[in-house]
């Protein structure tokens, strides 16, 4: 089975193609340099920034980097709106163990603008679930918001999902 099969990721978000300029040299360093180190990396990664300086391009052509160099590492990228939309499927045809289960075999978990979970009720405790679970096997667990972890703790998100991240490498964009 192929690690790209259902990752979410677009294959031509690359590091090759993203638009480097002031406002986001550095982040595009610093991701390339820990998506290379990405199979020795176990601390979780929460980028964020504004509208527009490529966050989503960064986390995708990181998993892209890391899907080409290790076969076996299994990487899943959303958005919370497909997530939101997989999960309200899974329910109308009754499948939510098996949506549940498609988390499992996955080593890193990236979570693009995480804050709209906050509006979502039944999405975020199933995604809070799936992620504590994730962590709790040692996985990575990668994010990004407009927002900073602490802009997101005071504006309610859940406590559990701010100490999710924990000791995360923290960039900003």
């Amino acid at each position: 089975m192929s690690n790209r099969k259902d990752s979410g990721v677009n294959p031509d978000k690359t590091f090759d193609n993203f638009d480097v300029n002031i406002d986001n040299g550095s982040a595009y360093t610093i991701t390339v340099d820990l998506a290379e180190k990405m199979g020795r990396i176990s601390k979780p990664l929460y980028l964020s920034g504004p509208v527009g300086r490529g966050k989503s391009h960064l986390l995708q052509a990181m998993a892209n980097l890391i899907m080409d160099s290790n076969d076996e590492i299994r990487v899943r990228y959303i958005t919370i709106d497909s997530f939101d939309t997989d999960l309200y499927k899974a329910l109308e045809e009754g499948k939510r163990d098996e949506f549940r289960s498609s988390f499992e075999d996955i080593d890193i978990l990236i979570i693009d603008d995480i804050s709209q979970v906050m509006k979502k009720m039944l999405s975020k405790n199933e995604l809070f679930k799936i992620m504590k679970k994730h962590k709790e096997a040692g996985k990575l667990i990668i994010a990004s918001d407009t927002l900073t972890l602490e802009e997101l703790a005071m504006k309610g998100l859940p406590e559990g999902y701010i100490e999710l991240f924990k000791g995360a490498s923290k960039i900003e964009i």
